[in-house]
């Protein structure tokens, strides 16, 4: 893993590298202010901004992916403002959505965050491109560069996310003695007395301690002798015994 990691941080140097030069060839063939319309210059920027995201996504801390899909996505945005295709409520959907989305991965909720980072980038990377066609296929073909990358890092190179720590990935069933609820059965044909109304749940008295009962449908009142006549997983069902019926001590 230590070397994967080392493996996939040098490679998006080397990808952020070639930018510049990506650019300037850009700037060659097409005239100044087309650069930022170069179909294949913006897949590249959405690529790596994408997946400098994901893998920043899996192993958080590391700090070089996020920095990278930063970087990207900056010069993404900075060409589409040299053809003045974007705005500055495009660029605050996009940023509010990134922070969000860094929420999300550093403090970890019910994904409300996560899904609305996501929501706030794609619509931003879409509307920035220079038709909504044009940031479609950008997007598409972003996604599908960075699971590719990520599958072939995961299939031959080892990645593996973090977050899996976090995650339960073994059984537990009853063949190996796993019983979700507490086995109660010990309760059959005991006493004790209600130190609650019954109506028809509340608690009881025994020589152990209190036990959390239900009633066999009856109103039982405080301080009544009571004895187990059932137990359903943790459900224990109790009936009043006769008045001259005494506790044993």
């Amino acid at each position: 893993m230590h070397r994967c990691s080392w493996m996939v941080k040098a490679s998006l140097l080397f990808l952020v590298a070639m930018i510049p030069s990506q650019v300037w060839a850009a700037g060659s063939t097409d005239s100044g202010t087309a650069i930022g319309s170069t179909p294949w210059l913006l897949w590249m920027l959405v690529s790596i901004g994408l997946l400098g995201l994901v893998l920043e996504a899996m192993m958080p801390g590391h700090l070089v992916s996020g920095l990278v899909s930063v970087f990207s996505f900056a010069i993404y945005f900075w060409l589409r403002f040299g053809q003045n295709e974007t705005n500055w409520l495009i660029v605050g959907a996009f940023v509010v959505g990134f922070v969000l989305l860094f929420i999300e991965i550093f403090i970890p909720g019910f994904g409300l965050f996560g899904a609305l980072g996501v929501v706030g980038i794609f619509y931003a990377i879409i509307m920035a491109a220079p038709s909504m066609v044009e940031g479609m296929v950008a997007l598409g073909l972003g996604l599908i560069i960075t699971f590719t990358a990520l599958w072939i890092l995961y299939r031959f190179f080892g990645l593996r996310s973090k977050w899996g720590n976090l995650v339960l990935t073994s059984t537990q069933d009853r063949k190996t003695g796993f019983n979700a609820s507490k086995d109660r059965s010990h309760l059959i044909g005991q006493r004790g007395v209600t130190v609650t109304p019954l109506r028809t749940s509340g608690w009881v008295l025994f020589e152990h301690g209190r036990e959390d009962v239900v009633s066999d449908g009856e109103m039982i009142p405080n301080s009544t002798v009571v004895e187990v006549t059932l137990v359903e997983g943790n459900r224990v069902v109790v009936s009043r015994v006769r008045e001259d019926d005494k506790l044993e001590q």
